[in-house]
């Protein structure tokens, strides 16, 4: 009798600390949980208020008369067409040495010293222009676009936030990106509904914020062209180059000069007219170098492609494809390549009996500089190429072989009286060669 009982007794002491720990678990559980909805809740979308409101609408009649808020001297001609190349690709957004990173939906944006991978990775789509939103801008990691954000216990702290699902409305999440005012090649990432009022008080002092990092966090202010506030755009795509073209003849300069000489020598000994063809050669070196304008980092790897440069035709630049100059140009941007070249001209001459002949040959010699326009691609498997421009400044060394007139020197051997003068020699030919006479 008694050991049914001390069975009994252990039972339910056991079935008591099972109950005891299932309702610690849950408690835990629960604990947990609640841990977990305070973390997600720490902040939050933001969204429009009636002054906001108020302040797009005066902000708007000014975009009438001024496209961009932010006024950039450094815009490039193929900015929209180089974003619309890169819409969907994902993309690192940089400054500092460091990087823009989110870790997830409903996460806030945040600034790593250091590239940190999948993390900080984004992208955009280009809604069409009746919607009136340049740009959306997304998490590559989340999938989720990125909008302006608070902290739920201080709404006025605006954070860098990914929204938790696209369906979301009533986000300020349209955005403009916009060329950096004095820094080449880095961008302005402005919302386009979250406003301020300028210090000024004036009823058109109005303002756009743009994300700007700050004690390395990510927030909101307006643009002052802080370097913490203007962005590197790196596409992760590999662009290949597709094809070079020299533009804008009107805005090239060609300085010419000292022409190159070239002197060379015969003589005739005998009683007889004799005829030869004098060979002017020389080498030279000519340079070539392609200053690209700073914009979107693409990634184009070096290319074997070869291209003709510029030349010059009675001192003026001339962009016309011409057989006669060689293809010896490789595109390496910011490299300047030094080429080897050899200048050759040859004169048919008719020499006087007992006459020694000294002709001086002359190339005409320019520094020439002109706009020029480099398009790359990307492709995709069974989609249409993206095509970007890349536009910049090339400037380099030419010469040019269009001057008639050489300097001729005839000595009599027999009475060692020279005689010097200039010969327009651009009739002169095999069937017609210069003739010199005593």
């Amino acid at each position: 009798m008694v050991l049914p009982c001390i069975t009994l007794l252990l039972y339910s002491c056991e079935s008591e600390i099972e109950n005891e720990i299932q309702s610690s678990t849950e408690k835990l559980n629960l604990s947990g949980l609640e841990s977990d909805s305070l973390q997600l809740e720490s902040y939050e979308l933001s969204e429009m208020t009636d002054e906001l409101k108020a302040l797009k609408e005066r902000i708007d009649e000014l975009k009438k008369a001024k496209t961009r808020s932010v006024a950039s001297s450094n815009y490039s001609q193929y900015f929209s067409e180089n974003m619309w190349a890169i819409r969907e690709l994902p993309f690192t957004l940089s400054t500092g040495g460091g990087y823009l990173s989110c870790t997830g939906w409903g996460q806030r944006v945040t600034y790593e010293g250091y590239n940190p991978g999948s993390y900080g990775k984004f992208y955009v789509q280009i809604p069409s222009s009746i919607t009136g939103i340049p740009y959306l801008i997304y998490s590559n990691y989340s999938k989720t676009r990125l909008a302006v954000g608070h902290y739920t216990s201080n709404p006025e702290s605006k954070i860098l936030l990914a929204m938790s699902s696209n369906s979301t409305t009533g986000a300020m999440d349209s955005w403009d990106i916009i060329p950096a005012t004095n820094n080449p090649g880095t961008y302005v990432l402005q919302n386009e509904l979250y406003l301020g009022q300028g210090s000024s008080g004036s009823w058109w002092d109005v303002f756009n914020y743009v994300v700007d990092i700050q004690a390395n966090n990510v927030g909101f202010s307006q643009y002052t062209q802080r370097a913490q506030q203007e962005f590197t755009i790196t596409p992760d795509a590999v662009f290949t180059l597709k094809s070079l073209e020299f533009i804008n003849p009107y805005s090239a300069t060609v300085t010419q000069r000292e022409n190159v000489s070239i002197k060379r020598a015969i003589t005739n000994s005998s009683s007889q007219f004799i005829r030869e063809n004098l060979v002017f050669e020389k080498a030279i070196q000519e340079d070539s170098y392609f200053k690209e304008e700073k914009g979107i980092a693409f990634k184009v790897p070096a290319s074997d492609m070869l291209f003709a440069r510029p030349t010059v035709t009675l001192g003026e630049i001339d962009l016309v494809p011409n057989a006669s100059i060689p293809i010896d140009t490789k595109y390496q941007p910011n490299v300047r390549r030094v080429m080897e070249n050899t200048l050759k001209h040859i004169e048919p001459v008719k020499v006087s009996p007992r006459t020694k002949l000294t002709v001086t040959y002359y190339f005409k010699e320019y520094d020439v500089s002109v706009d020029y326009v480099a398009t790359i691609e990307y492709k995709e498997k069974d989609k249409d190429a993206r095509i970007a421009k890349l536009p910049g400044r090339w400037s380099g060394r030419i010469h040019v072989d269009e001057i008639s007139d050489v300097d001729l020197e005839e000595t009599n051997l027999d009475t060692q009286q020279s005689v010097k003068r200039r010969v327009n020699t651009r009739n002169a030919s095999q069937s017609s060669p210069i003739i010199l006479k005593k």
